[in-house]
């Protein structure tokens, strides 16, 4: 196997110690936040805005590469783009169709979402009060809010409301999600 090298680079706002002794990582940003990392690699090399890692183990002498290593990269990525977060989730969903639109109104700091989606009446959909909405065409909504799980379960309910048809292409998409159209019936 190859011995590779993985660059992580890192935003000025945060600043990096390294413990060669334990092999830890300690990252610290300016809104007071700490992140101690435990490496199970050899680290290359340490600046101010990059961190260069390799595949080797570290308590190996000899050439000893991880079976997967790839997946603890990606790994201590996610971890640390997770850390440097802002805790804001967007979802985007568009409404597709002939008349089909979203209309947002407020009342009592909770917003309130109103689907015209082809039926003989309105659907109405009042939000959390964690939740914000941003309406940038009439078919175009995104929903804004800091838990995931919550935004996810209100953007598929929304999606609920009018599932998009295989044959039609019309309906509540999110924002890259592709649907194969069916043939119709041949006589």
């Amino acid at each position: 196997m190859k011995i590779s090298v993985f660059l992580i680079k890192i935003p000025t706002t945060v600043s990096i110690f390294y413990c060669s002794l334990k092999n830890i990582i300690i990252f610290f940003s300016l809104k007071g936040k700490k992140l101690v990392f435990k490496l199970k690699t050899k680290l290359l090399f340490v600046k101010k805005n990059l961190l260069l890692l390799t595949n080797l183990l570290v308590h190996s002498t000899n050439f000893v590469i991880p079976k997967f290593w790839f997946l603890y990269f990606h790994h201590l990525k996610l971890i640390f783009k997770l850390f440097l977060k802002k805790n804001w989730i967007k979802i985007k969903l568009h409404l597709i169709g002939i008349g089909y639109k979203f209309f947002v109104s407020s009342l009592n700091n909770h917003f309130i979402v109103q689907i015209k989606a082809g039926f003989s009446h309105k659907i109405f959909y009042k939000l959390p009060k964690n939740i914000k909405v941003l309406l940038l065409k009439p078919t175009i909504l995104i929903l804004i809010g800091n838990c995931y799980k919550k935004i996810f379960n209100i953007a598929t309910s929304i999606k609920h409301l009018r599932l998009p048809d295989p044959y039609k292409k019309k309906g509540v998409l999110y924002k890259n999600e592709n649907i194969r159209i069916k043939q119709g019936k041949i006589c």
